[in-house]
């Protein structure tokens, strides 16, 4: 009767991994997974503050044009009219074919002023008046103001300046200053009609005609 072989060393490894090797693997896999979700969990962050970012300045743009539609509509009234450009440094009225409420092209009064407002901390940018107004802008702090250039690229505070040889024109360019982030910001905008008042026509007996 034969006696068996023994089983060939190179075949006794082959029954598979030990308990020791499975345990290994599961470690590492678990190590790999756990950093593969930190890294998709920060992309989806990432991704998302880049979204909120985004949207923010979008709407910061979209503020910012309606600002400049309002300003480069303005038009200059009669000597005599209800509604010539008047300005201090914080606040605007005067009549302008780029309403924001309204038929566009239409000629409109508006108010445009910058206001602090303590219970949010924030200097509002805002456009109308009363309860109707709608703001336009907000920044941290008390800080804003308007200033208005000249056809000599002077500067002023208010309009007319005085002692202005034109008291009914409109400036060359109205300039918002205001600060974001701790830093400085401004948003230049340039009447696109005429500087000077429209003149009155009159009939024979010297009365003006509209």
């Amino acid at each position: 009767m034969r006696t068996p072989s023994p089983i060939p060393k190179a075949r006794r490894g082959q029954h598979g991994f030990t308990l020791v090797e499975m345990l290994v693997v599961l470690i590492l896999t678990g190590l790999i997974t756990g950093i593969l979700f930190q890294a998709l969990n920060q992309v989806f962050h990432l991704q998302t503050q880049a979204g909120g970012e985004m949207d923010r300045l979008r709407q910061q743009a979209m503020l910012s044009d309606w600002f400049r539609q309002v300003i480069q509509g303005v038009q200059p009234d009669y000597e005599d009219g209800k509604n010539k450009f008047k300005a201090s440094s914080r606040r605007i009225t005067a009549l302008t074919t780029g309403p924001l409420s309204g038929a566009q092209g239409s000629l409109a009064p508006f108010t445009l002023g910058l206001e602090f407002d303590n219970r949010r901390g924030e200097t509002l940018l805002r456009y109308g008046e009363g309860d109707d107004a709608t703001v336009l802008m907000a920044w941290p702090g008390d800080s804003g103001q308007f200033v208005f250039l000249d056809a000599n690229n002077a500067e002023h505070g208010e309009w007319p300046p005085p002692m202005a040889k034109q008291p009914s024109a409109v400036p060359a360019a109205v300039r918002l200053e205001g600060r974001r982030d701790g830093q400085p910001w401004t948003l230049l905008a340039s009447p696109a009609g005429p500087a000077l008042p429209p003149t009155h026509f009159r009939d024979l007996f010297g009365n003006a005609l509209r």
